[in-house]
């Protein structure tokens, strides 16, 4: 536990740079598994929050997209909300982009799996449900849940 908290500490600034090496990449997918292990998620909070406010860059990065990934698959389930409702955001251009497009398919399973288990938290929980429907809106090119198809109200 202590050398994890050492490794925090020092990754701490050069996280996005990490995220996007071709090693350092790996050491964070570690420090995330290791850390959801040992039911120390928490202590990764700045890491994750960085990772999580710069989501869509970093899944369109050959590496980093592998940090977004893997918190997707072991993060806290707030974690993953942040992520699918990021990546919602831009989801015309990611679902071009072969790294990006990877991370979105993610989004989706990760949301439906969640659904199909039942989370713990239902407010995260109804967040991410409604983070994969309009994810699925976006790359049918259906409008979204307010929207008028013919862009102009009655």
């Amino acid at each position: 536990a202590d050398f994890l908290s050492c490794v925090i500490v020092a990754l701490e600034e050069k996280v996005l740079t990490t995220a996007t090496h071709n090693f350092g990449c790996r050491v964070l997918q570690r420090l995330v598994e290791s850390c959801r292990r040992e039911s120390m998620l928490d202590q990764l909070e700045p890491l994750l929050e960085q990772v999580i406010n710069e989501a869509v860059r970093l899944s369109q990065d050959k590496h980093g997209n592998y940090v977004v990934q893997c918190i997707l698959d072991n993060g806290r389930l707030e974690d993953r909300r942040r992520i699918t409702e990021a990546m919602r955001g831009d989801v015309a251009s990611c679902a071009f982009n072969k790294c990006a497009s990877n991370v979105l398919e993610k989004c989706i399973k990760v949301a439906a799996s969640e659904a199909e288990q039942g989370a713990e938290d239902d407010d995260a929980l109804a967040g991410l449900a409604a983070a994969r429907h309009a994810l699925v809106r976006a790359l049918l090119g259906l409008p979204g849940e307010g929207e008028d198809d013919a862009g102009g109200g009655d």
